[in-house]
């Protein structure tokens, strides 16, 4: 039978286990142009009062024109720097509100295991023109990260499946 001090350091420990199994995103990486794969697709029943979103990229310059991205990762804070902008998240599931250039940014961020999933919605004078979601994991080399992304706007529905590979 089990004392009392060795239950103790037994759920400790796997607390200090499930905390430590969280990767840290921190570094500066671009994309990789010819590994990296991007879907538009136009969206059914469009709503006719939906406020218009920005139109995708052309599908051959997408990841071309995408600028390098700094993650900062301290948990739970999440800083991403991408040209101009940076987007500040907690991944504690609370909502995040970061204005830019293109509108207001709020978003859910929460950990799925090892994957970092963004649930998120880009409002200009209260109405929402742009949402979608992004999950985010590293690779098994421990440096690339790999983004899944889905962008809706009131016209179409864009995928992507980008890979960030480290300039360091």
């Amino acid at each position: 039978m089990m004392t009392r001090i060795q239950i103790l350091v037994l759920c400790c420990a796997i607390s200090m286990l499930a905390a430590g199994n969280k990767p840290n995103f921190t570094g500066t990486r671009k994309a990789d142009v010819a590994k990296s794969t991007m879907t538009v697709t136009p969206r059914k029943n469009i709503d006719p009062d939906a406020p218009p979103g920005p139109p995708p990229p052309p599908a051959d310059m997408a990841f071309k024109m995408m600028p390098p991205e700094t993650i900062t990762h301290k948990e739970p804070e999440l800083a991403i720097q991408s040209g101009a902008n940076t987007l500040r998240l907690t991944t504690n599931g609370k909502e995040n509100v970061n204005d830019q250039r293109i509108g207001q940014h709020k978003s859910t961020t929460r950990w799925d295991g090892r994957r970092l999933v963004t649930n998120w919605k880009i409002e200009r004078e209260g109405q929402v023109f742009m949402e979608g979601s992004d999950v985010r994991y590293l690779d098994r080399d421990g440096k690339t990260l790999i983004q899944d992304n889905t962008v809706r706007t009131s016209t179409v529905e864009t995928t992507s499946h980008i890979i960030w590979l480290p300039t360091e």
